[in-house]
């Protein structure tokens, strides 16, 4: 049997079961609903049809809009056999928005839309409530494109997602970049980071995400978008904001003009080969998606090259997932020539760390008698070698770029530079280049300069990261202190506190002593003993 309603309303379809009018219902179990709505129609057809030619199409084709209405709902696909490239995205940005006219940059509910399709956000857990009409969860399904993935009938919550549909993110970005409306000096961006930061961050209305991961995505597709806002329209039907891009241009825009000649000067050093690589490398992302999947796992089912390959087709970024060590986020790079087919032993990545410290972090720190990287050093380096162990068993080593954001800084310094080389040469490792960025929140654009050259854009940014950290940095204070004089970690002296629903200070009365201080004393000498402004494992 199948049920239909001319309400679109998801909690008219599926109320909370309490809620529900009828008492079969109530009292009675009933099948939970489908949900499963079949994206990614399209590209599964080219993929099973031709395997072995699709994978290896070149990364100039990939920004077709008939190779992009592949990805996503099978709407575009069809709508793009139907009518031209115009249509298609007056089409998409209709559905975007709700039904509106036009964008309004102070509308939340526009904001969210259209971030969420640049930036990966998603409702914060209070926000979830079916029962809530007003909710962001259940607002944006009902009219803004996000779609369900679970629904939780007792406790009536939410879970959503917006999928990878480049063609959507490629309309926000036109849409963002855009000139506001009777204020021809801004653009759309900087009034929807004001709007983010005063309608959905402080009210708590999003998620933050735990070590800076959303502050850090915004700079990085900041910098993408106004980079190829200055590129020319590219043929018919092809979508602009979408073309491939120079690897070098996008790390010249977020970081400064000269960032190119200092990665080179540091790798001629070392590895005099791999030094102009940086300038041969290609970049087409327009959007972030998630993973629950930790990155060393992809090696059990296919290799990671592989992997990179089909974000370069889906025009995706990767935000990893919590658990995810080492690194929070992930851009692929293809080192080729992008008018050919692509060759998987020339696919790369940009990693990305970010971080929340009051205090910087130092990368790969060396004792002093030896020189010998320790354990953090040394566990980044496995996790590169893992990951690249079965795409570079000839030739020079692979090369490896993490870029490590300290974005919770209150003071700016010179972004540094360190090669980690590979622990055995034999073994042919990757060079893991760690360019180190001193974020002051104070001032944005003294980090990324290309914020000063838009109107009102460092300021935004600005007031944005204030709102992320400025609770964060005090709790971890807090608790960092707490947890080094009982002999736990932070995290383990908050949960602490948590359970006991009292003052922070009182969980130092309740486990004072000499039993504390000898299992202090235990943690130091086995080397457990962490505090969150030293420990790279993202856990919340």
């Amino acid at each position: 049997m199948v049920c239909m309603s001319t309400s679109s309303r998801i909690d008219k379809i599926v109320p909370q079961r309490h809620k529900d009018p009828s008492s079969r219902v109530v009292h009675q179990p009933r099948i939970d609903p489908f949900l499963a709505l079949k994206l990614n129609i399209g590209e599964e057809v080219r993929r099973q049809q031709r395997p072995h030619e699709e994978i290896l199409r070149p990364i100039s084709e990939l920004s077709a809009i008939e190779f992009l209405a592949g990805f996503g709902r099978p709407l575009w696909l069809l709508l793009q056999q139907k009518t031209n490239d115009a249509n298609i995205q007056l089409f998409v940005m209709h559905k975007l928005l709700g039904g509106a006219p036009h964008f309004d940059p102070t509308d939340a509910d526009h904001v969210f839309a259209a971030l969420s399709y640049k930036i990966c956000l998603d409702p914060a857990l209070n926000e979830c409530a079916m029962y809530n009409s007003n909710s962001l969860a259940t607002v944006h399904v009902n009219s803004y494109l996000r779609l369900v993935i679970g629904i939780d009938r007792e406790g009536g919550r939410l879970k959503t997602s917006t999928p990878p549909e480049p063609i959507v993110s490629d309309v926000a970005s036109e849409i963002l970049v855009s000139p506001v409306v009777g204020c021809a000096s801004r653009d759309n961006w900087v009034f929807s980071i004001q709007t983010l930061t005063e309608k959905l961050v402080s009210t708590g209305r999003v998620e933050k995400g735990i070590t800076g991961e959303l502050y850090s995505r915004l700079l990085l597709i900041l910098a993408r978008d106004y980079l190829l806002a200055t590129y020319l329209r590219p043929q018919a039907h092809f979508l602009r904001l979408s073309v491939p891009f120079e690897y070098s241009a996008f790390l010249e825009k977020l970081l400064g003009l000269n960032i190119v000649d200092n990665i080179k000067r540091e790798l001629s050093y070392k590895y005099n080969s791999l030094a102009h690589k940086i300038e041969q490398g290609w970049m087409n992302f327009n959007h972030f998606s998630n993973t629950q999947t930790p990155l060393d796992g992809f090696n059990r089912d296919l290799d990671f090259n592989f992997r990179l390959i089909s974000l370069l087709r889906s025009h995706s970024a990767l935000q990893c997932t919590n658990l995810q060590r080492q690194v929070d986020m992930v851009i692929p790079i293809y080192f080729g020539d992008c008018s050919k087919k692509i060759d998987p032993t020339q696919v790369g990545a940009l990693f990305i760390q970010s971080k929340n410290r009051m205090q910087p972090e130092v990368p790969w720190p060396k004792h002093k008698n030896n020189g010998q990287y320790t354990n953090t050093g040394r566990g980044y380096h496995s996790f590169y070698e893992n990951l690249y162990e079965h795409t570079n068993p000839l030739g020079a080593p692979a090369l490896v770029v993490l870029l490590l954001l300290d974005v919770g800084l209150s003071k700016s310094s010179e972004t540094t530079f360190t090669v980690l080389q590979p622990e055995d040469k034999a073994k042919n490792g990757p060079c893991v280049l760690c360019i180190h960025v001193h974020h002051d929140y104070n001032n944005p654009s003294s980090t990324f300069p290309f914020l000063k050259d838009y109107d009102g854009l460092s300021d935004s940014c600005s007031k944005l990261i204030k709102e992320f950290f400025t609770d964060i940095h005090s709790r971890k204070q807090t608790f960092s202190d707490i947890g080094r004089m009982i002999g736990c970690t932070d995290l383990e002296a908050l949960q602490l506190w948590e359970k006991q629903n009292t003052r922070p200070e009182s969980v130092l009365g309740s486990h004072s002593g000499s039993r504390s201080e000898a299992r202090l004393e235990s943690l130091e000498s086995k080397g457990q003993k962490r505090k969150l402004d030293g420990d790279d494992t993202n856990s919340g």
